[in-house]
């Protein structure tokens, strides 16, 4: 793993005020996705989902955009962030991503989009430079980055890509049964497709609550689906909290 390259070297320089343990938990999460621990189900590294657990409210959106900075010197060429189904919480998870980040904006090595407000057709030396594409969890925000792949499949082939999905236990898991079989749900459904696009990825779910991700079954069969990618977390990753965090620890002891 490289942690020498320029984006993590230049993200560190920035923002030395952040603890070591948020470097750590970053460098955890990309050693683990370079080299994934064995798994049962599958032999493609790629298929192995991981979560970065961390406690209500507690920094970790400080955590993946740190992480984000090392992916892209670790031969990441693409980031995918998933948000809740909510407006508010997009333009904020947006934002943030363009503030933390807006140093390599303005070098010209680093573009954030809005997938709806994303150009449905891109040159090929745009993506020359690094693209992090922010997505609601929604059918008409994953048909547009859906299109956005299937347009670019080309060059997307070539691609490793890192999908990171903001409270990945909203709305990613969700399945109902119709006439006896399991079938899963619009969003869940839509994302698996979506993976199903990409030959190089990773996926990383971040959430204060992963019951459910632990719960899922190591392959689940739904139908109507030729293959439903693994949503069953392979590693956990805690983001750090910061010395002066109460959160659950009062409230709720």
């Amino acid at each position: 793993m490289n942690t020498n390259g320029h984006f993590y070297s230049k993200f560190r320089e920035i923002n030395a005020g952040y603890s070591k343990a948020t470097f750590d938990a970053a460098e955890d999460v990309i050693a683990k996705m370079l080299n994934p621990p064995i798994s049962p189900r599958s032999n493609a590294s790629m298929e192995h989902p991981g979560v970065l657990l961390g406690k209500v409210q507690s920094g970790k959106t400080r955590t993946f955009v740190t992480l984000l900075a090392l992916a892209f010197d670790n031969g990441y060429d693409l980031a995918i962030v998933f948000t809740k189904n909510s407006r508010p919480l997009l333009k904020q998870t947006l934002e943030r991503l363009q503030d933390d980040l807006k140093y390599f904006d303005r070098a010209g090595l680093l573009t954030t989009y809005d997938i709806m407000q994303a150009h449905e057709k891109y040159m090929p030396a745009e993506f020359n430079q690094k693209l992090i594409f922010v997505c609601k969890k929604e059918d008409d925000n994953l048909d547009r980055l859906k299109a956005l792949i299937t347009n670019h499949s080309d060059i997307l082939k070539r691609k490793k890509v890192l999908f990171v999905d903001d409270e990945g236990d909203t709305a990613t898991i969700s399945y109902k049964k119709v006439a006896g079989k399991i079938e899963a749900n619009v969003v869940p459904k839509q994302i698996s497709d979506i993976r199903g696009l990409l030959d190089g990825y990773s996926y990383l779910s971040v959430t204060a609550t992963p019951y459910a991700l632990y719960l899922q079954p190591t392959n689940i069969q739904v139908s109507r689906s030729t293959v439903f990618k693994p949503v069953k977390p392979l590693y956990t990753v805690l983001a750090p909290v910061g010395e002066s965090y109460i959160g659950g620890d009062v409230f709720f002891s």
